[in-house]
Formats: C-alpha cells, sequence, structure tokens
C-alpha cells in the first residue's frame, strides 16, 4: 500500500502533467480556430475604415493600405469585377501593373458569392495547394465596380504555436520536476502529522499509552492529534482503574476465601466441643459431679467463645457495608487509659509486670469514648498476654498538630517482618510468636483498624529494640 507522502506527490505529478499536457493540446487544435475567428473580427473592423476612407477621401486608399500594410502584416488587394488587380500592398505593384486575383483567391470568392447578396462580406480559410500555406481571406466589395480583399498567412502562427509548445515542453519539464520536490516536502509536512498519530493510536491498540502526539497546528489534523491524546488519557486513566479495581477485587475475594476458611475453623473446634462433651452428658459416660462441672464449665467457655466470635464478625460486617456507627463526643484520652489499666492490674500483678506510663495533662480528643476503650484494652490484652515474664509495658501519648498518637510497647519476643504487614487481617496470626491458644477470636485487630479508620486515624504495629510497639492515631479537639 502506498503511502499518502507517495499519493500526495503522484497526484501533484499528474496534475502538472495534465495541465501542461492540455495547454499544449489546446495551442495545437484550437489555437488556430480563436485566431481566425479574432481574425475576422479585426478583418471586418478594417473593413469599416476602408469604407470610411473610400466616403471621404478616395484619393488616399492606396496610401492608407499601404500603411496598414506596414502596421499590421496584412496583405490587401483591390480588385474590379473581372478579378483584375487594380491595387496590390506589396512592394512589387507598380501602376499600370496587370495581373488578376490567384486562383484560389478567386474561386474562393466565386464558390461564396451571391447575386441575391451582392453586399455579402465573404470570409474564410485557403490552402494554397502550391505553396503548401493557408491563409485567411475576406473579400468585401468597395463599390459597384471594386472589392477590397484582405489576406492574413497562418504560417506564421503555425510556427510561433509549435515554438510554444517545444517551449511548454521544456518549461513544463522543468515545472514537473520543481513540483515534484515542492509537493514531496509539503506532503512530508502535512503527512507527518499524520504518521505521527499514527504511531500514537498504533500505540493505543497494543496498550501504551506513553506515545502523544506532540503538534501544535491549530488545524483539523491538530485538533484530531489533541483528541487522540485526550482519548490515550482518558484510556490510560480507565484500565489503570480497572487494573486497580481487578487487583484489589481478586485480594478481597481472596481475603473473603480465606476469611471463610478461618471462620469455618473457628466455628469448628468450639462446636466440636461443645456437641463431645454434651453427648457425653447425654449418654451418662460422666459419673461423678466434679467431671460434671468440668465439663459444663468448658461447655459454657465455648458457647461464650462462639457468642464472642459471631459478635466480632457481625462488627466487620457492619464495618465492610458502612454501617459501623460511632458517637463521637469530647473527651480525656488519659483518663480513658488509666481507666483502662486499672481493669489490668491483677494480669499485670500475677506475671510481675511493671506498667509505665506518660499521660501527662488533660488531653481531649474527639472520638467515640467506648470503641477507643475497645481498641485500649485489645492493645493491651495483646502486650500483657506477650510481654515476658518481669518484663515491661510502657504507655506512651505524643501530640502531634491535629492527632494523638497513643503507644503500648511491651518487652519480650518480636513478630517476624513477614508478618507484620498481615496483623491487622481478619484471623491472621504469626503464629511462632502469637499462637492459636492464647485465646481471642483472631478479629481483634481487624475491629481495631475499623474502630481507628472510621475516627479517620491510623494504627499499626513495629518492632523495637526490645520489644513491640502498637499505636493508634485520634484526632484532636
Amino acid at each position: 500500500m502506498k503511502s499518502l507522502k507517495a499519493k500526495w506527490t503522484l497526484l501533484v505529478a499528474i496534475l502538472l502533467v495534465a495541465f501542461i499536457g492540455s495547454v499544449i493540446l489546446t495551442n495545437t487544435f484550437y489555437l488556430e480556430d480563436y485566431y481566425v475567428k479574432i481574425t475576422e473580427t479585426k478583418f471586418e473592423n478594417e473593413l469599416m475604415q476602408i469604407n470610411e476612407i473610400v466616403k471621404e477621401n478616395p484619393d488616399h486608399l492606396y496610401e492608407y493600405l499601404n500603411k496598414r500594410n506596414d502596421q499590421t502584416g496584412y496583405k490587401f488587394y483591390v480588385i474590379d469585377n473581372k478579378y483584375r488587380i487594380l491595387y496590390i500592398s506589396a512592394p512589387e505593384f507598380q501602376p499600370g501593373y496587370q495581373s488578376k486575383l490567384p486562383p484560389n483567391l478567386r474561386e474562393h470568392i466565386e464558390r461564396n458569392s451571391s447575386k441575391d447578396e451582392p453586399n455579402r462580406i465573404i470570409y474564410g480559410i485557403i490552402d494554397r495547394q502550391k505553396e503548401g500555406k493557408e491563409v485567411v481571406q475576406l473579400a468585401a466589395p468597395l463599390d459597384n465596380k471594386r472589392m477590397v480583399v484582405m489576406t492574413q498567412s497562418l504560417e506564421q502562427l503555425q510556427e510561433s504555436a509549435s515554438i510554444a509548445n517545444d517551449f511548454l515542453l521544456l518549461a513544463g519539464a522543468v515545472y514537473l520536476g520543481v513540483g515534484l520536490i515542492v509537493a514531496y516536502f509539503l506532503a512530508r509536512k502535512m503527512v507527518g502529522p499524520v504518521l505521527e498519530i499514527t504511531e500514537v493510536t498504533n500505540g493505543i491498540a497494543q496498550l501504551d499509552f506513553t506515545k502523544k502526539y506532540s503538534g501544535d497546528a491549530k488545524d483539523e489534523i491538530g485538533l484530531l492529534g489533541q483528541n487522540i491524546n485526550l482519548i490515550s488519557n482518558k484510556l490510560d486513566t480507565t484500565i489503570n482503574h480497572l487494573k486497580g479495581t481487578n487487583e484489589q477485587l481478586e485480594r478481597e475475594m481472596k481475603l473473603q476465601k480465606r476469611f471463610l476458611a478461618s471462620v469455618s475453623h473457628e466455628f469448628k473446634t468450639p462446636v466440636g466441643l461443645i456437641r463431645g462433651y454434651t453427648e457425653s452428658l447425654k449418654l451418662g459416660m460422666v459419673k461423678t459431679e466434679k467431671d460434671k462441672d468440668e465439663i459444663t464449665d468448658i461447655i459454657i467457655k465455648e458457647s461464650d467463645r462462639l457468642n464472642i466470635l459471631v459478635k466480632d464478625i457481625i462488627t466487620l460486617m457492619h464495618m465492610d457495608s458502612g454501617t459501623y456507627r460511632i458517637n463521637k463526643r469530647v473527651f480525656d484520652i488519659g483518663q480513658t487509659l488509666s481507666d483502662m489499666t486499672q481493669k489490668f492490674e491483677i494480669d499485670l500483678s500475677r506475671k510481675n509486670v511493671v506498667l509505665e506510663t506518660n499521660l501527662g495533662d488533660e488531653l481531649m480528643v474527639n472520638g467515640d469514648e467506648l470503641r477507643i476503650s475497645q481498641v485500649i484494652e485489645n492493645y493491651l490484652s495483646n502486650a500483657i498476654q506477650h510481654v515476658n515474664d518481669n518484663g515491661l509495658i510502657n504507655i506512651q501519648i505524643n501530640e502531634e498538630k491535629e492527632f494523638v498518637r497513643i503507644e503500648i510497647i511491651n518487652t519480650g519476643d518480636t513478630i517476624p517482618s513477614n508478618h507484620l504487614d498481615h496483623l491487622f487481617e481478619p484471623f491472621y496470626r504469626a503464629e511462632e510468636s502469637r499462637s492459636r491458644n492464647s485465646g481471642g477470636t483472631g478479629l481483634g485487630l481487624s475491629i481495631v483498624k475499623g474502630i481507628i479508620e472510621s475516627h479517620s486515624g491510623q494504627c499499626g504495629v513495629e518492632n523495637v529494640k526490645s520489644g513491640v510497639k502498637f499505636w493508634f492515631t485520634i484526632p484532636t479537639k
């Protein structure tokens, strides 16, 4: 397939050749007819002037004809009724000249004259057979005894036409060459933006949106290029958004599958225990009251665990659906931390853990105190559960612009780094350091994340030199 540049150059070449050829053909076939027509008009004008001379000053007729012969190149004859030459505008004419009008001129007059129209003007082309030349002749009566004949040779015209055709061929070849060069560069300039747009669209077809149209023309092609850039940008944004959405959907589907598997597993153990011990009681396999009490306590404990698990799952469902509600008010976060630490005094003393706090002065925050207390309780519970015996738990409050940052640090084993980014996912446990036997539903940190994000805060976990630090932020008053 030829390129637009080649097509454009070829089109210009064809147009130039057609134009030059049409001029030459017109010059060859129609110039003579046009000249004959124009000459007829000129002859008629000359005839009018001659008639005026004959009427006003007939003695000056021959002098006038000689003068017009020099000026126009026309040849004038004045003849009588018998076609004898009375005057001829030629150097060889002398008074008393005895000759008749050349036969071909006379025959043309005789052939076209009419008795019904004695004053008729006879005009036409005459072929001089002996000389092989053509002339244009006009014959008209001057009076009852004389007739004027005007002739003009076509030989000079034909020679001029031939010379003009040769010149047109030569000039046409030059014009064609120059035209092709100009057409090539114009085509490259005009087709260049189209080729650039084609390259951009080819990139778009391959989902490559890095190529852009760089032209700054204000014409239709420039507007097309700008629109293609706009389409490319929108497609790039849309496809990236779809990719991100698809990746997020895939992650969510994996989380849902893992969540369902984890829920099934979490339900399976307590339900199995409850069923097994209940069947033992029903079948009378337990004999002593002490064993009955122990089994009953296990069934109650597992039932409570199931109840907590169901509540946590419902809470997460509310968070995911956007129906989870918080009731914000201004409260003292330091006082809330102090109240929560008192709740764990027995657990702290049992492990001989030292609790250090840096609560400072009254520090007001804007949030749901009950939900924030749930977050603090989860963090403290985890810290106490995983602090080493005779270890240390440190609580820090730091005010940062429009937020307050709370940090709870416990000494003990650190968490493997590959688990840190996943601890806030539902049912995720770092098995190496956070044993499933330690209790809980595995949803606590997921709920913590939901509560903090609903307060426009952030939360996280990181290893420190001597242990682990959990932190969260909450907006100040």
